[in-house]
């Protein structure tokens, strides 16, 4: 079998560091600097978004992420310490401690020494969109995490094979579906593993009635939308608004509005919507990160990596080949502000290929130096050296730039933008502001008597129509799209919201009317 002399590889570091031992030392160290720098308090942007669902038992926008929605309400309700915010940014800590220890845990299964298994995950923890993601409420380390998960099912599925392993490996995809659907991105690189190790197993009319019920028992993790949505809950971004300000609420009893939430239809404009230049330029953008994050080396032992890894275990370069190209080519494609962020599996691939390039390194020198006396017998060891050097000096490198745990700038604005609002007002906003409103109002009971509605919930038409109705009776704070124009009505100056008023002409025309 292919990888069979891959997974049994025990050489003289892998005989001295145990399976245990590496997670510990992967993950502690880890968690401890993500603790350390982790934002103090709610964050913003989506973050506050889901944080604020995830405790209230509340829906976000496509596509649901009901697997981080039912584990952040868990942590966040059972974790003693800390406001709302700061628990949730924690689970984004210990799920990034989490892929590294379970990295190491791989890379030691699969025969790579630990100098090399540790400076590969070093670099990639240290990388910039990795540890950021780390100290904030998000769904992508969470992401990463179930990513190596998988690659330890598809060995275990390779090396045991039988129906309780491939259910436990198809259950483990549909289950990492319900945090992000980008796993699906994975499905040709999991396919080709399989059927490259145990295809005439996995073929079988049995095994397939297997996987399709494993999957399907991991995919039922979406059911716990619509039980959220059963109960009406206080924070809803499945659904949206009338000109009249009803909130008509997505029926996700409905399995094909439930499938349109969770497969992101909304999102399909944004969808290979590039032209061929925002195309290059994207790419371009990807290597610089890719570039950044391994520190300016990982290229050359990554590339070195991809060979040994193709050599030694042709399923698995493969499918990690797959899985890089697939979430590349399709992200490169999507128009979002925040692409940057989901490469995070390109760059979990590229830290894997890079430990084995490093590990070759190794390996070479020691064979050297066992094979000619005449050589220096401290070139492995100054190799090991600088590597040490390296990393640490990258790890502070980023520090300097992600830490956030002074961070609370969110939270004060928010707490800002309420304190300026007159009472009863209406806030029309977008996701710079009301979903840290939502959060401090809905999650710790400030301004009730403040109504907030994200403008992304209600059409530009209505939108105007409601903001011309409700400034007569109550005050109005806008935080319009700039292309937005909405005709008889003036914007005062200041923040981000601005208090809506008519304008002098629709003052004089009312006037002449009377």
């Amino acid at each position: 079998m292919a990888g069979s002399k891959a997974d049994g590889i025990a050489g003289r570091e892998l005989a001295k560091l145990s399976l245990p031992l590496r997670f510990a030392l992967a993950f502690f160290p880890a968690l401890l600097v993500y603790v350390r720098t982790a934002a103090p308090t709610v964050y913003a942007l989506d973050s506050a978004e889901l944080t604020t669902a995830a405790y209230t038992g509340g829906l976000v926008r496509a596509t649901g992420y009901p697997l981080y929605l039912l584990l952040g309400r868990i942590w966040s309700h059972l974790l003693p310490f800390g406001d709302v915010g700061y628990r949730m940014n924690l689970l984004s800590a210990l799920c990034g401690a989490l892929t590294l220890g379970l990295g190491a845990v791989l890379l030691g299964r699969l025969g790579v020494g630990g100098w090399a298994t540790f400076g590969a995950l070093a670099l990639l923890g240290g990388s910039y969109w990795f540890w950021a993601l780390s100290l904030v409420a998000e769904v992508y380390t969470l992401h990463t995490l179930l990513i190596v998960a998988l690659l330890l099912a598809l060995l275990a599925w390779r090396r045991r094979g039988g129906n309780g392993t491939w259910f436990g490996l198809t259950f483990l995809f549909g289950l990492a579906m319900g945090n992000h659907m980008a796993t699906g991105l994975l499905a040709p690189g999991c396919v080709a593993f399989v059927l490259m190790t145990r295809g005439r197993e996995a073929l079988r009319p049995r095994a397939l009635a297997v996987a399709a019920g494993g999957l399907a028992a991991g995919l039922s993790i979406y059911l716990y939308l619509p039980w959220l949505a059963a109960q009406s809950p206080p924070f809803n971004y499945a659904g949206g608004y009338d000109a009249d300000l009803r909130f008509h609420a997505a029926d996700l009893s409905d399995p094909a509005e439930l499938f349109r939430l969770a497969t992101g239809r909304s999102f399909a404009p944004l969808m290979m919507g590039v032209s061929p230049r925002e195309l290059a330029l994207a790419c371009g953008r990807l290597l610089a990160d890719l570039w950044r994050a391994c520190a300016g080396i990982g290229f050359l032992p990554a590339f070195l990596g991809l060979r040994v890894l193709s050599r030694r275990d042709r399923p698995l370069a493969i499918a990690t080949t797959l899985f890089f190209f697939a979430h590349a080519a399709f992200f490169l494609s999507y128009r979002a502000a925040d692409a940057e962020t989901m490469f995070l599996p390109c760059n979990l691939v590229v830290a894997l290929w890079m430990a084995f390039g490093l590990d070759e390194i190794f390996r070479r020198l020691q064979k050297a130096a066992e094979s000619s006396p005449s050589r220096p017998t401290w070139s492995r060891a100054a190799f090991a050296g600088f590597v040490v050097l390296f990393v640490t000096a990258h790890i502070a490198w980023t520090e300097s730039l992600v830490a956030l745990s002074a961070d609370d700038s969110a939270r004060r604005a928010g707490e800002a933008q309420f304190s300026r609002l007159m009472p009863g007002a209406l806030v029309l906003g977008t996701w710079t502001t009301v979903p840290i409103l939502q959060y401090l109002q809905i999650v710790e009971g400030r301004r009730s008597d403040v109504e907030l509605i994200n403008v992304l919930q209600i059409s530009r038409q209505d939108l105007g129509r409601v903001i011309r109705r409700e400034m007569g009776r109550r005050p109005v704070y806008v935080e319009l799209p700039p292309d937005a124009v909405v005709l008889g009505v003036d914007f005062g100056r200041g923040g981000p919201l601005r208090r809506a008023r008519a304008s002098a002409r629709e003052l004089t025309s009312g006037a002449n009317r009377r």
